[in-house]
């Protein structure tokens, strides 16, 4: 598979279309690995706090660590700072300003002091506005979180289960053989 029909499949999956600017930095070899000493690029501290509550509600610890565990709003903020365009960028801070807007006209908080409840009602508030004003602002936003979590190494090789399958090719193998989805 080529970059042009990585880019139609990734386009197909989330229903996002990307700048050539930021799928550069999509396709790049980026994937995040936590890191406590890493400075921001992009975000102010309290919007890499919201971004990295954000990446947790969308792929939670479980068995396994989380996207917040893994680094993916550090990734989100080196992508931004590095390869998104001026629009992609206000979109994306646009976006977080919505997200605290609408937290504060319904619980009178900051998204990231709300219960957990809240937060999910508030989501899907921003899903719904961003699809009103065409922003796709969260559909960025998972689109990220799900690539920036699947590159890491907890992902690919924690989460995912990685197959190899030499010498014969075995189109459809069942699930229950494996017991996860392959990376």
């Amino acid at each position: 598979m080529n970059r042009r029909d990585s880019l139609k499949s990734l386009s197909l999956l989330t229903g996002v279309t990307l700048s050539s600017g930021l799928t550069s930095g999509l396709l790049s070899s980026c994937a995040p690995t936590y890191d406590p000493g890493y400075r921001l690029k992009f975000f102010t501290p309290d919007q890499d706090e919201l971004v990295a509550e954000l990446v947790e509600m969308i792929i939670p610890a479980t068995d396994t660590p989380g996207a917040k565990a893994v680094g993916v709003n550090q990734l989100i903020d080196a992508m931004m700072a590095s390869w998104a365009s001026e629009e992609e960028r206000k979109m994306f801070s646009d976006g977080l300003v919505m997200l605290n807007k609408l937290a504060d006209e319904k619980q009178r908080a900051f998204f990231v002091d709300l219960v957990a409840d809240s937060r999910v009602e508030t989501l899907r508030e921003v899903e719904k506005e961003s699809k009103k004003t065409q922003t796709n602002f969260f559909k960025q936003l998972k689109m990220l979180t799900l690539y920036g979590y699947y590159t890491s190494e907890v992902g690919a090789t924690q989460e995912l289960k990685y197959l190899h399958t030499a010498g014969e090719w075995k189109a459809d193998i069942p699930y229950s053989e494996v017991g996860k989805s392959y990376s």
